[in-house]
């Protein structure tokens, strides 16, 4: 988080970001097999539209 406010290779950190972020919900899915709560569907709305975000921001960097 640091470095990305720093304004350090922004567009390679959101890059990373993205597999970083979407491997832990088949992770989750397979971890908890059968012990699901609402915290942790919550969790991996806010993942899904995190790693959402971040291919839009790194769509959007490449145009730019």
């Amino acid at each position: 988080m640091l470095l990305y406010t720093r304004g350090v290779r922004r567009h390679g950190l959101a890059i990373a970001a993205i597999p970083y972020t979407a491997v832990q919900i088949p992770l989750w899915y397979v971890a908890k097999a059968g012990n699901f709560t609402l915290v942790g569907y919550v969790d991996k709305i806010v993942q899904i539209v995190l790693v959402v975000a971040l291919v839009a921001l790194v769509f959007r960097q490449r145009d730019a």
